[in-house]
């Protein structure tokens, strides 16, 4: 059978915390670990390196999703809902200093095109020329809001937010899959399969 070997504090130093919240494997091959507590590590050509990522000093600073862009940069939602791009070493707390009308971002994906999606508890943007556009948001519907966003294989993004399950495309809605089948829990993740399947945890 397959064998699995383990990796964790008592024999990888770089890995601080074995309680392991979010993995994404880079477009570069490169595997990104978040930790429970905070603790960001990169798997690069056999080497463990870990980050510190910036926070706001609560008990938990876990990241909620990441995705990475076609220059190579992590791009992450912290669990104080902040929104951090690290490149070439240093980080950056965009949400902070953004031009969308709230701070706290929900929400993150990568479209099939690269573009970087970014939903908050007011509006759904997407990063164009360096700056984060809205596309949708409260002047469009009442209460709008993103609980969570994921890719679709056609282009454009699913939306889960308001209650429903969309995909928006092209300044627009092309698709709605009606209200969710849920009552009263959060989305941990969304996933389009091959056959046009949609998943949701």
């Amino acid at each position: 059978g397959v064998k699995f070997r383990v990796f964790d504090e008592n024999n990888t130093p770089a890995i601080k915390n074995s309680r392991i919240v979010r993995l994404l494997c880079g477009q570069d091959g490169t595997l990104w670990v978040g930790t429970e507590h905070g603790g960001l590590v990169r798997l690069r050509n056999g080497q463990f390196t870990p980050y510190e990522v910036p926070s706001r000093g609560t008990t938990h600073d876990y990241a909620r999703v990441f995705c990475d862009d076609p220059e190579g940069a992590l791009w992450q939602v912290s669990c104080e809902w902040q929104l951090i791009k690290f490149l070439e070493g240093h980080f950056t707390v965009l949400s902070d200093s953004w031009n969308l009308s709230s701070p706290a971002a929900h929400a993150l994906t990568r479209d099939v095109e690269g573009r970087i999606w970014v939903g908050t508890d007011r509006e759904l943007a997407v990063l164009q020329a360096g700056v984060f556009q809205p596309v949708w948001g409260r002047t469009n519907e009442d209460n709008f809001q993103v609980d969570f966003l994921a890719p679709c294989r056609g282009g454009g993004v699913w939306v889960a937010g308001n209650g429903r399950l969309r995909k928006f495309e092209a300044g627009g809605w092309t698709s709605d899959l009606g209200t969710y089948a849920w009552t009263n829990r959060p989305i941990y993740d969304l996933y389009e399969d091959k056959e046009d399947r949609l998943w949701v945890a």
